[in-house]
């Protein structure tokens, strides 16, 4: 599969997450997950960012609103005069219906304050990696010279294996926004050490782009 076709997979079941959740997830479990993880964020990254995290989040959230989305997702959220409506018109099947499309919408608003969030830590995270990830592209450029210095051997393969290795952990980040479980904002830090290795490793084997 091409680097391209790997990205295009991973960007669609991202999305399609965000909205499958709140069908296995209760409204109440995203709630108890999203207070543990504030806590958490307070925990890792100290009072001052972390309420600037909580801070961006709303901010985000809050244009979303003033865009509307909140405001077309409760329109299916029924009350409960429709809910007896509901119930009259279409038997306990039409209750049921409306029941389970009301809890699906409340749990889905909670679940897209949940992605902003994550999104929020992994863009802070992001920032202060930059230097990190940065060093490991340097480092795998040099050790690329070497090889081009003492004639040694860009291997096809092991850049093909490198580079896809590196796809499948660059992604880790996006699962990491639409898990549906509560996850540590150190995750990141992880992900970033894990990811400088085949980053490394691939640049390192790179084929020259222009010959001589």
């Amino acid at each position: 599969m091409k680097g391209t076709s790997h990205i295009g997979f991973w960007m669609v079941a991202f999305f399609v997450a965000i909205f499958v959740t709140p069908i296995f997830v209760s409204a109440d479990l995203v709630y108890a997950r999203l207070v543990e993880e504030f806590l958490s964020v307070q925990s890792v990254f100290g009072s001052s960012v972390g309420s600037a995290i909580v801070c961006t989040t709303n901010w985000i959230h809050g244009l979303l609103v003033h865009a509307g989305l909140q405001d077309a997702l409760t329109r299916g959220v029924h009350d409960s005069r429709e809910m007896r409506e509901a119930e009259t018109y279409l038997s306990a099947i039409g209750r049921l219906g409306a029941e389970t499309g009301s809890r699906y919408l409340v749990t889905l608003l909670m679940e897209l304050y949940s992605v902003t969030m994550r999104l929020v830590i992994v863009g802070f995270w992001s920032l202060l990696l930059l230097p990190f990830l940065g060093a490991a592209v340097v480092d795998g450029l040099s050790w690329r010279k070497v090889k081009f210095a003492t004639f040694g051997y860009q291997n096809p393969t092991a850049f093909s294996l490198g580079s896809h290795a590196l796809i499948l952990i660059a992604v880790l980040p996006l699962l990491y926004v639409v898990m549906p479980f509560a996850v540590s904002p150190m995750f990141m830090p992880i992900w970033a050490l894990v990811a400088a290795f085949p980053m490394c490793f691939a640049i390192s084997h790179a084929q020259p782009i222009f010959t001589r």
